[in-house]
């Protein structure tokens, strides 16, 4: 199996984070000051979605519309560091692409956040990277691909994911599935747990170094010689190809 967490992009993104707001305040103290945007796009249902924010929560909520609804807060200690705070949304060639930017004025940081809610195509491709704050996704049936640093997952999907957390738990339910669904979830410190619809027909890999493994489908779990556990096998028919890799943490796959 593959080494847990394969991000680049996200992991260069978080040092930039760091960098950025090194000696900022707590997350809590952004929100003296709020403003509330929303927006309408236009995009087909085959359509992608690409998000990055930095520090922030992200709900995605999927409808039977071709068009997206982006609805967002930003927050930050000072009206100053308010106005520092910038969404840029582009639109191109059947994609949304929506960026969090950090304005500087010379060494001041009054730090800041941005949560959004997004109202998307429900079998859209999303590719969401986040840092500092917690995904939900829920009635998604197309393609997703999400990394996160510090906040928690929670996914309800019917369509392939690569989903990956750093710090915080994954709990992801798959409402359908079809032959050949390809589903990878990494986690490095929380908890992974996978929920999969009765008489699931799927290939199963999954390894944890520090953590335990179990699993409703009388799979059997393999002991390290020295760490860790894995285990690997078929359920029903196979069919849907699942690779589940934890480093500090449990695996758990629970049938719904």
């Amino acid at each position: 199996m593959k080494t847990p967490v394969k991000t680049p992009k996200t992991v260069w993104i978080a040092v930039l984070a760091l960098i950025f707001f090194a000696g900022s305040a707590a997350a809590g103290d952004w929100g003296r000051e709020t403003e509330d945007y929303r927006e309408t796009f236009a995009l087909s249902a085959g359509g992608e979605i690409v998000l990055e924010n930095i520090n922030g929560d992200v709900t995605v909520e999927a409808w039977d519309r071709d068009e997206v609804e982006v609805a967002y807060t930003k927050r930050a200690r000072t009206r100053e560091g308010l106005e520092r705070v910038e969404v840029v949304i582009e639109e191109r060639g059947g994609r949304l692409d929506i960026e969090t930017e950090y304005l500087r004025n010379g060494r001041s940081n009054d730090g800041g956040s941005v949560d959004f809610t997004l109202q998307v195509p429900r079998k859209a491709y999303l590719e969401l990277d986040l840092v500092n704050g917690s995904l939900k996704v829920t009635g998604h049936e197309g393609r997703i691909s999400a990394d996160l640093v510090n906040g928690s997952l929670e996914a309800e999907i019917a369509g392939e994911a690569e989903l990956s957390t750093v710090n915080g738990k994954m709990d992801v339910t798959v409402t359908d599935t079809t032959a050949g669904q390809r589903l990878e979830l990494d986690s490095v410190n929380g908890g992974l747990t996978l929920r999969l619809p009765a008489g699931v027909d799927a290939d199963v890999e999954a390894e944890t170094v520090h953590g335990s493994i179990s699993n409703d489908f009388g799979i059997p779990v393999d002991k390290g010689r020295y760490v860790g556990r894995s285990m690997r096998g078929t359920i029903g028919g196979g069919g849907v190809d699942i690779e589940l890799s934890n480093v500090n943490g449990s695996i758990k796959i629970l049938s719904e």
